[in-house]
């Protein structure tokens, strides 16, 4: 019993680990818009992820087609959960930072490259130093030579810039953390950022709206072609992942407990109850 966005997500989410949808000419994913414009049109699934297609018409005659995809991050260091939603299929990805290592008690380099066990997808690790370019990319060399999917988290600020261009340009991924407006991600999409982490919560806590400069940042990485991926980060609530789904952020990084959120809906609570109910009462079996 599908209710809501977030039921659907996680439905459509799960099926198409087993049975990706395939686009075709004229049939799912195929639709063009007015000259000059760009409209996201539908959700859909490939490859185990949710995504839109905008298909746009720069004027020149030329249709591009661009997918923006759905990839669900866990927001935890706890080897628990991450394994709990690696098998419910829910995972793409790990995002870590120093306050969720330290409440685990154990090893930095031990927990990531555990991590990167469990999940074969990107693993942020965040580096500690925020005031000098050059200490931050001794440790974000550190970090990065434990596994090749770990992603170097880094805060935004002039040395963090320095440091992500210069990663930039060794090839190594890079997670620019702690941005809050568009100002802020444009800078870091500039300076090679792999990952634009916005956040949220914190902001909306403050009596903003988080997510406008979500829906900003995915328009300017569309806009000016940036290879930079939006990651909707300080998540509260169901709500805020339905609102990212909108914006068309590439990914969103959920705490475990917003993941198990997701599940949670009571009228499929109430219809789960009255199937199994009625078919106690009706006397069927598996026979």
């Amino acid at each position: 019993m599908v209710v809501t966005l977030q039921d659907a997500l996680i439905l459509t989410y799960t099926s198409a680990k087993r049975n990706a949808l395939r686009r075709g000419s004229g049939g799912v994913g195929s639709r063009k818009t007015t000259p000059g414009t760009g409209m996201p049109f539908f959700l859909s699934c490939d490859s185990g992820t949710l995504f839109g297609t905008t298909a746009e018409d720069r004027g020149d005659g030329r249709v591009r087609e661009r997918q923006i995809s759905m990839k669900f991050f866990i927001d935890s260091a706890n080897l628990n959960e991450i394994k709990q939603v690696a098998e419910m299929g829910l995972v793409d990805g790990v995002t870590t930072n120093p306050s969720l290592l330290a409440k685990e008690g154990k090893g930095f380099k031990a927990t990531i490259q555990e991590i990167c066990s469990i999940v074969d997808g990107p693993v942020s690790a965040e580096v500690v130093t925020s005031d000098n370019a050059e200490q931050m990319l001794k440790e974000a060399h550190i970090v990065s030579s434990w596994h090749p999917n770990v992603v170097v988290k880094i805060p935004f600020g002039p040395e963090g810039m320095k440091a992500v261009k210069k990663l930039s340009e060794e090839g190594i991924k890079t997670n620019v953390t702690l941005l809050f407006s568009v100002p802020q991600a444009l800078i870091a999409a500039k300076a090679g950022a792999t990952f634009l982490s916005n956040f949220v919560g914190r902001v909306d806590d403050l009596g903003g709206e988080g997510m406008v400069a979500v829906r900003d940042s995915v328009n300017m990485v569309h806009e000016y072609e940036f290879d930079s991926e939006v990651l909707v980060a300080s998540v509260r609530s169901p709500q805020h992942i339905v609102e990212a789904v909108r914006a068309g952020a590439q990914i969103a990084t959920i705490p475990f407990k917003i993941l198990e959120l997701l599940y949670k809906h009571p009228l499929t609570t109430s219809g789960i109850a009255t199937f199994t109910e009625d078919f106690k009462k009706s006397g069927l079996n598996f026979d």
